[in-house]
């Protein structure tokens, strides 16, 4: 992760039991995520796509996500990690910004539901080899992005 640009977390967790439904079931849709209060990356071992790359593939072609890798769970986590490093938190804040929503989902559809999700995908994308336009850059620097 450091050498494709990432920072390390302070601990990385492997546990179905971290991503369960109302019904205390886990659900194989959750991938993942980055607990900025305790540095603690988790994944969902249950995920599909972990055994089959066509999973990102389709959702990245769908817009879902900024990258059809299937490292991107891992490189958007540590997007989050790298952040929190930076000392760039929104604490989940929606866009206020009409063209910045516009610039978000050029990105992805996730790229979209907020500022710190934003920067996650921006950074998951570039460390996959995605070139982005320049509009996108250049929110993400302003955001705090690096």
């Amino acid at each position: 992760m450091v050498a494709a640009g990432g920072a390390v977390p302070n601990e990385i967790v492997v546990n179905p039991d971290l991503f369960l439904d109302k019904h205390g079931r886990n659900n194989p849709n959750k991938i993942g995520f980055y607990n900025y209060a305790t540095g603690r990356m988790a994944f969902n071992p249950t995920w599909p796509g972990w055994k089959n790359p066509g999973v990102m593939q389709a959702q990245f072609k769908k817009g879902a996500f900024s990258s059809a890798s299937p490292s991107h769970p891992v490189f958007h986590e540590a997007a989050h990690t790298h952040a929190e490093k930076l000392g760039v938190d929104y604490h989940k804040a929606p866009f206020t910004r009409q063209t910045e929503q516009t610039i978000a989902a050029k990105v992805s559809t996730y790229a979209k539901k907020n500022k710190d999700e934003f920067l996650a995908e921006v950074r998951a994308a570039r460390m996959a080899g995605r070139r982005l336009g320049q509009d996108v850059l250049d929110l993400y620097e302003r955001m705090g992005g690096k």
